[in-house]
């Protein structure tokens, strides 16, 4: 791949590790800063599961930490 001088960063949120690994590859792949965007209320393993998935039925949107420099 050519290089720019335009900069790419890849914001991710993974749960599981999928998304992860897959904002990974393509951080190697595009030379990109990489950042993750997280949120406390799903950092126990079974009840940060059972509330993600409340949430997404009920559209609720968790408040996350900002990564990236403003």
């Amino acid at each position: 791949m050519r290089k720019t001088d335009t900069k790419i960063a890849i914001v991710y949120y993974s749960k599981s590790g999928h998304s992860r690994r897959a904002a990974e590859l393509l951080a190697d792949l595009l030379d990109a800063d990489l950042h993750q965007l997280k949120t406390i209320r799903y950092r126990t393993p079974f009840l940060g599961y059972l509330r993600a998935g409340l949430d997404s039925l009920r559209l609720a949107k968790p408040s996350l930490a900002h990564p990236c420099p403003i």
